[in-house]
């Protein structure tokens, strides 16, 4: 749908509300997340005014086609530290899934698929007590509107484990009636399942499940859910004195995550980040040093630490200048030196 949707537009073509839709879900699906946003600020107004025709003619208000792009929006906030946009993005998606509900028949969909991401968003920022109703709430929805699927298992997967409950996570990964997503999210679920195995001291079906996820092409396209697998692979490899294999892999991870840095505009996406790709860089000085290449070890620190730096002094929306001290200042104004020389130079 990639090629399709942007060969058209580079062409000087217009695409309908089902291409534009399908072309924002492909980016979220491959965690393109710049072009999902571009997508979806084309996407999202056409919505408000006009809903969605599906190419085999069914139709969806406003509120009910909004719900699911917002969704993506959301996840894609989880996912590089934005808990707080992506809890707003859940409530908006909420709140235009429990108007539609009504109006469609299996329209419970539309109230319960907001309640992931905002679940997940709970979870991150610590509110334990109401990421637990949302997520008994939806164990209790198994029913024929709202997909018991891999994805949603998945999910539900993460959630328990950032509320510290391995086991459950892996009763509710390993479910044998799960319905059969695609490809893509039949891996997220996999992902989910090999890190509560690793948590719980499963480490050889961990492992297994991680080394064959490191070399799927469907994670090999999503370079977040690579950096997931491989960083996971690299500290159970690690810890098992596999040094070697764990420094190829974190080498890749970060290679990973930078390119997916690379696509993002906004100095606070950044910064999410550059704070994930920090545990891919310690761990790897940790595995250089153990094998005797501390030189190496400590490049890579300064790399890591060089990247924190850069990002944080180049968001003045997170520190406002008038809350700087005078030493900070200086060295933000030396920093937009630098980056007004960069240009000039190149």
């Amino acid at each position: 749908m990639i090629n399709y949707g942007q060969s058209k537009l580079d062409r000087g073509e217009a695409l309908s509300n089902f291409e534009m839709y399908s072309l924002c879900q492909a980016y979220f699906r491959m965690r393109d997340y710049e072009r999902l946003k571009a997508c979806n600020t084309v996407l999202l107004p056409r919505l408000e005014q006009s809903g969605y025709r599906h190419d085999l003619g069914s139709r969806l208000k406003p509120d009910a086609a909004l719900v699911e792009p917002l969704c993506w929006q959301a996840f894609a906030a989880l996912e590089i530290g934005e808990f707080e946009n992506a809890m707003e993005l859940s409530l908006e998606a909420q709140e235009r899934g429990n108007r539609a509900a009504g109006r469609y028949i299996g329209g419970a969909i539309f109230r319960l698929r907001p309640k992931l991401p905002l679940m997940l968003a709970y979870a991150h920022q610590g509110e334990t007590q109401k990421a637990m109703a949302i997520l008994n709430e939806l164990k209790s929805k198994q029913s024929s509107y709202f997909t018991w699927g891999e994805e949603n298992a998945a999910y539900l997967g993460q959630a328990y484990l950032l509320l510290g409950q391995p086991e459950s996570a892996i009763k509710i990964l390993e479910d044998g009636h799960l319905f059969q997503d695609d490809k893509y999210r039949a891996a997220l679920r996999r992902v989910m399942l090999a890190k509560a195995k690793k948590s719980v001291g499963r480490l050889d079906e961990a492992r297994s499940l991680l080394e064959q996820l490191a070399n799927d092409p469907i994670v090999r396209e999503s370079r977040d859910i690579l950096y997931v697998v491989l960083l996971e692979l690299s500290e159970l490899l690690a810890q098992q004195g596999g040094f070697v294999s764990a420094e190829q892999h974190l080498r890749r991870a970060v290679d990973a995550t930078e390119g997916v840095r690379a696509t993002l505009s906004t100095e606070a996406a950044k910064i999410g980040f550059s704070r994930g790709l920090q545990a891919a860089y310690g761990l790897l000085v940790e595995v250089l040093v153990e094998q005797g290449k501390a030189r190496e070890g400590l490049e890579y620190a300064e790399r890591g630490k060089a990247r924190a730096l850069v990002d944080t002094l180049a968001s003045k929306s997170v520190f406002p200048r008038k809350r700087l001290s005078q030493d900070t200042s200086a060295l933000l104004l030396e920093f937009e030196n630098l980056q007004t020389q960069g240009k000039s130079s190149g």
